[in-house]
């Protein structure tokens, strides 16, 4: 998969930014590539694997940032960060449902 895409959403000036610290008002490189709403709920080449690779599910975090996604639950706080900054609609954001 190509992640250029979720790069340049997720810069300034050339600066990848950690989405997480930046919505805390902190300016931090981003290190890594997090899928919201992992890749194992969906079988590749599936619809919903498709939906779970695209931008509405991916956002960039610090290395400390995505340990802590990985280690807790975040996913509602994350969607809902995406969901503000880049305009999506509720309906657009098809796994909500996958959230309990």
């Amino acid at each position: 998969m190509n992640y250029q895409r979720i790069i340049d959403r997720d810069s300034d000036n050339g600066f990848w930014f950690c989405r997480d610290c930046a919505s805390r008002g902190y300016s931090v490189a981003a290190a890594e590539i997090h899928h919201v709403i992992h890749r194992s709920v969906a079988r590749p080449g599936t619809a919903m694997r498709k939906l779970i690779d695209s931008p509405m599910n991916l956002i960039s975090l610090c290395s400390s940032c995505h340990a802590e996604a990985n280690a807790t639950e975040k996913k509602r706080e994350h969607l809902a960060l995406l969901q503000r900054e880049e305009g999506y609609e509720y309906g657009q954001v098809p796994w909500h449902g996958l959230l309990g």
